[in-house]
């Protein structure tokens, strides 16, 4: 199955940036990122209130949501419209160019999707306090990780004329 299809099957109206619909590809994909990680947040929220209030554990979830909340921030706020040639009709993009991209869209859709999944997974483990302290540090760590690869995209983005 191609890359386009991989992603379609995510998110319906997915073209695989065709030169009349880079724009609204980008916004798709963004929309979908934005829509888990709003998502994972909100089940952090509500999985924080179901735990007694331990100092340790909100401690180490503070930065969980605001790394988030900048992620989210980040996506609402990069690269749109016409303001790179990539967004422009005009613009001749080379398939190289183009799969790269798709490729890095289907990285961060399935790893976005990787975070819920791992979320769940913890919450099904026993709550030890130490190591749900643990889990929410490398949890973090992740969510760093994939800000890194959706700048690596915005990069590519703009190298693109």
């Amino acid at each position: 199955m191609t890359i386009v299809l991989l992603i379609a099957k995510i998110i319906q109206g997915y073209q695989g940036y065709k030169q009349e619909c880079r724009k609204e590809d980008d916004l798709l994909v963004k929309q979908k990122i934005i829509e888990e990680l709003t998502s994972l947040r909100s089940m952090i929220t509500q999985f924080t209130n179901e735990k007694e209030n331990s100092t340790s554990l909100n401690k180490e979830v503070k930065p969980v949501k605001n790394n988030i909340d900048e992620f989210i921030q980040e996506i609402e706020y990069s690269l749109s419209g016409h303001t790179y040639p990539f967004f422009s009709s005009q613009c001749s993009v080379g398939s190289h160019q183009l799969k790269q991209l798709r490729k890095m869209d289907l990285s961060l859709l399935n790893k976005t999707n990787d975070l819920i999944t791992y979320f769940e997974e913890m919450q099904q483990q026993d709550d030890k306090q130490n190591e749900l302290v643990q889990f929410l540090r490398r949890f973090n760590q992740k969510i760093s990780n994939l800000r890194s690869e959706f700048k690596q995209r915005t990069t590519l983005i703009k190298k693109i004329n």
